[in-house]
């Protein structure tokens, strides 16, 4: 496929300011292997490249920017009592979930990606409260992060004593490695690392660097 032809094809389904960012042999790449969809069906149409079998639920209850990419077997779902908005050029990795609720009594949860975001491979974020991602971060796989705890310490069956949701909020320009977990309550200021492995418990100003587990600092940038 020629450059010429590749930006013909690109035009012809909406597509606009990446001929810079990629060469004409990926473009056709993206155009040949992948989905290409223009969905109508969310609030505000948008060019989203899908891979085999990724599963885009409910998005007319959702806000997706342009320039999204869904690898294959992954799976967005947005359920209508939520909100989910994630901003342009987000890329989701294979076999990764996203959800803004889990069953049919949790189906409130609200999630914001920010723009310029990529996640990982086989991760997981799932939430009946609030997940918060800036912009600008790079997630490496197999990232979950849950916005809620059960409740400990009654009597009877912990399944029966209820949860807890604060909610989780990663600041922009953080680089989270491989096999991060973070959990609820958290809050990630801008501009930090975590470290591949890291279980994040409790909050962390701007401009950290933190690993462990449980997480603590190991040091301050700038």
């Amino acid at each position: 496929m020629t450059d010429g032809a590749v930006r013909k094809a690109w035009r012809a389904i909406g597509g606009q300011g990446l001929s810079g960012l990629f060469w004409a042999g990926d473009m056709a790449l993206m155009l040949l292997r992948a989905n290409v969809q223009l969905l109508l069906s969310l609030r505000a149409p948008a060019l989203i490249f899908a891979g085999r079998l990724a599963v885009l639920q409910g998005l007319r209850h959702a806000e997706i920017g342009r320039y999204a990419r869904i690898a294959r077997f992954a799976r967005i779902t947005a359920w209508r009592g939520g909100r989910l908005r994630i901003g342009r050029n987000f890329s989701l990795g294979e076999s990764s979930i996203i959800e803004n609720g889990f069953n049919i009594a949790a189906m409130k949860g609200v999630i914001e990606i920010g723009d310029n975001v990529g996640i990982g491979a086989f991760s997981f974020i799932s939430c009946p409260s609030s997940v918060k991602l800036g912009s600008d971060c790079i997630i490496g796989q197999y990232f979950s992060v849950h916005a809620q705890n059960h409740v400990v310490g009654g009597s009877g069956l912990i399944r029966h004593q209820g949860t807890t949701e604060q909610g989780v909020e990663i600041g922009d320009n953080c680089w989270i490695g491989a096999k991060v977990t973070v959990l609820d309550g958290v809050t990630v200021g801008p501009g930090c690392v975590i470290a591949a492995g890291a279980v994040v418990t409790k909050s962390f100003p701007a401009n950290s660097v933190i690993g462990g587990c449980p997480a603590r600092l190991i040091r301050q940038i700038g």
